[in-house]
């Protein structure tokens, strides 16, 4: 083999100059594979008086101590050329961030950077950024998790935070899933938007509808509650009808809630069309102005071959209030299914004047699910009423200890769980902890019961799938968590669902999740929660 040699040569030119001097590892001569060329530092001036061309593949370095003038030679550089200039040694020699303006990322993580140098996301969540930044309607979100989602520590609820800050149009609500009911619990209000309380205020009757052919009427109990505000709870027309579908003609009633004249809370409705029953509960004593839920349920059968009638108010829509004692009916009841559509504030014109309707629960069966739309934003504005205060971005949040993909693909759970919306809403699932050693075909299986269970309650669902955590190497089924994350990426590429991959943020963040996975080898720090928030952030941007 023929030994290194390090040739001396000098160049002149009065119009570069390069502090350092120049050697081509790896071949200069192309005889020699192993020739090195440089500048010899014990001469004050190298003369070079041909070209010098660097061979493709080859390293250009640089020796210090020397001052070469580029004069009659050309030096040659081919576009790859391995190293240029000094080595660094980045892990000892650097530290801190380099700014942007310098060439630098600004940051010290990959998420970091991204925002600094204000790279896009893969607009996975474009279409949500579309909506929040015309900022003109409510948007609900469903997401479905495990443990590491159920605490508001947890990703869920972070992010709920960034987006209230991101988006001070919105009242932003946070509601977890309570497993003790399997329900949604009451909201927590993040923020209220710049506009204020959202509601429908009305300056007569015929204030909001619905289409009839929105829902069926209920089948086993109506549960309907208004959170009002009234100019006058005790109004001079009576009854002035709260909520209800019921028409004029004879043939045609369903159902109203209604208040009267004293203040006393009463519902009809007809289980023919034609002959209508009436019960009251109690008399109110509100002052007017006040803002109050009220609530009436009716139980078509008890057991025992009699309906039930209640009357609740509430003033957070959680903790309610009997009003009256519980009516028992001599016979068991139903409600007339009437063409009639959904109405608010449809009579009683003087007492409309000036009330606002913020909220409507409409359920099949006592707490059962809703078949309405609960933001009055989703209502249609009748000939007296306004749309008034800030859209409303509702995070229902699914994630509890022991959640899967076959707990979120329960029918009963799914069936309260989407309640009350259209058929088209927005849901992220972020599963898989909880599969154990399972995946492969037996997790593509379980995905797919999971989309088909979702879409059998709203067949217009769109998902967003959310690639978890990585497991450290000290957990049973880390490899099998692998795995599955694996198997997600692919299916979701096969059915053109959006993919945010959390799973890749980790590694990318902390490459031996020592600082961002917690000790147990499963659950996120209180670090990690926040990157992962941080990465479904990011994917507002892009689209």
């Amino acid at each position: 083999m023929t030994p290194s040699r390090f040739i001396s040569f000098g160049v002149r030119h009065s119009a570069l100059a390069i502090l350092a001097a120049l050697c081509i590892l790896g071949g200069a001569l192309p005889s020699h594979a192993q020739d090195t060329v440089g500048v010899s530092k014990s001469r004050t001036t190298n003369e070079l008086t041909s070209d010098l061309a660097v061979g493709s593949g080859r390293t250009l370095e640089a020796k210090a101590g020397s001052t070469v003038d580029l004069d009659a030679a050309t030096v040659t550089l081919p576009g790859d050329i391995t190293r240029l200039g000094p080595e660094i040694a980045l892990a000892s020699e650097v530290t801190g961030t380099l700014p942007v303006a310098n060439g630098g990322t600004g940051a010290s993580t990959a998420a970091a950077a991204r925002s600094a140098l204000e790279i896009p996301g893969t607009g996975r969540l474009g279409w949500l950024k579309s909506i929040l930044t015309v900022g003109r309607q409510s948007e609900r979100l469903h997401i479905f998790a495990d443990s590491t989602g159920n605490d508001t520590s947890d990703w869920p609820f972070q992010w709920a935070l960034l987006m209230a800050a991101a988006y001070p149009a919105y009242t932003v609500e946070y509601r977890p899933w309570d497993t003790g009911t399997d329900r949604w619990s009451s909201p927590t209000i993040i923020q209220t938007g710049t506009a204020g309380v959202q509601s429908i205020t009305c300056s007569g009757g015929d204030c909001a509808s619905l289409p009839a052919s929105t829902a069926a009427m209920p089948s086993i109990a109506l549960d309907c509650a208004v959170d009002i505000t009234l100019p006058d709870w005790t109004p001079a027309q009576s009854p002035t009808v709260l909520a209800g579908r019921f028409g004029g003609s004879t043939s045609d009633r369903g159902w109203y809630l209604y208040i009267t004249s004293t203040g006393l809370l009463g519902l009809q409705w007809s289980a023919d069309g034609s002959n209508i029953l009436t019960q009251t509960g109690g008399t109110l004593s509100l002052a007017d102005g006040a803002r109050r839920w009220v609530r009436v349920t009716l139980l078509f059968d008890n057991g025992a071959g009699a309906y039930e009638v209640k009357f609740f108010t509430s003033t957070n829509g959680s903790s309610w209030t009997q009003q009256g004692a519980t009516v028992t009916g001599g016979a068991t009841t139903s409600i007339y299914e009437s063409t009639q559509p959904w109405q608010l504030l449809s009579r009683g014109t003087g007492a409309a004047v000036g009330a606002q309707i913020h909220r409507v629960r409409i359920r099949d069966g006592i707490d059962g699910r809703m078949i309405v739309p609960e933001t009055v934003d989703r209502w249609n504005l009748g000939a007296n009423g306004a749309y008034v205060g800030a859209p409303i971005l509702d995070i229902r949040n699914g994630g509890y200890s022991g959640g899967s993909l076959a707990t979120w693909s329960d029918a009963t759970r799914l069936g309260y769980a989407l309640d009350g919306y259209d058929d088209q809403p927005h849901v992220i699932t972020a599963l898989g902890h909880n599969q154990g050693g399972t995946g492969g075909a037996t997790y593509r299986t379980a995905l797919d019961g999971h989309v088909t269970a979702v879409r059998a309650k709203a067949s217009g669902a769109a998902f967003v799938m959310v690639n978890q955590n990585p497991q450290k190497p000290t957990y049973t089924h880390w490899r099998a968590h692998d795995r599955r994350m694996t198997v997600l990426a692919s299916w979701c590429a096969a059915n053109s669902i959006p993919l945010i991959d959390a799973y890749r943020g980790f590694f990318e963040e902390d490459p031996d999740l020592s600082t961002l996975v917690s000790g147990d080898g499963v659950h996120p720090t209180d670090a990690g929660y926040q990157a992962w928030a941080g990465f479904v952030m990011r994917e507002l941007d892009g689209s």
